[in-house]
């Protein structure tokens, strides 16, 4: 029963983190414009647009990922 609990209270920082870090990126990228124009010829750089099937299955492989290196830093004892 207590290595149930060490195993599970491993995730919760891991999950918070996870959504912190989701929050920041997401208005990090909302305010935060490059200054600098990455060609001088003037020609007009278009950001391509997001996919949002393509940020849900990074977001799902991401919280797979952690959840499973949260569940295995228990160890066996």
């Amino acid at each position: 029963m207590l290595r149930a609990a060490g195993r599970w209270s491993a995730l919760a920082p891991v999950a918070l983190a996870l959504a912190i870090g989701l929050v920041a990126a997401a208005a990090a990228r909302g305010l935060l414009r490059s200054p600098v124009r990455p060609f001088t010829d003037g020609w007009p750089v278009h950001e391509p647009p997001v996919s949002v099937p393509a940020l849900l299955a990074a977001l799902a492989a991401a919280t797979v990922c952690f959840a499973a290196a949260a569940l295995g830093s228990g160890g066996r004892r």
